[in-house]
């Protein structure tokens, strides 16, 4: 996996999984989502903890497959817009 070397690295769970994430209500009104399970936390390539939970979430059946690329879409299109949020 040389090639994600060469993306820009950042902190990463690399424990992403349903289990591992929940959603809170904030003081707004709003949800924000909170993740635990911390112990496997390193430096990784950007976007590959959203990969990764998209895998894992098909590989034990948390989605169907046919709903595969909306959800790619959606994490996808969620995760570029936190990274634009916080700059």
């Amino acid at each position: 996996m040389s090639h994600l070397d060469h993306l820009p690295q950042t902190i990463c769970h690399q424990d992403v999984w349903r289990k591992n994430l929940f959603a809170r209500s904030r003081s707004a009104g709003d949800e924000e989502t909170v993740a635990i399970d911390w112990e496997l936390v390193g430096v990784g390539a950007a976007g590959e903890d959203v990969g990764n939970l998209l895998g894992v979430s098909l590989l034990n059946f948390d989605v169907d497959v046919g709903e595969a690329a909306v959800l790619a879409e959606t994490m996808l299109t969620d995760y570029l817009a936190g990274l634009s949020d916080v700059g």
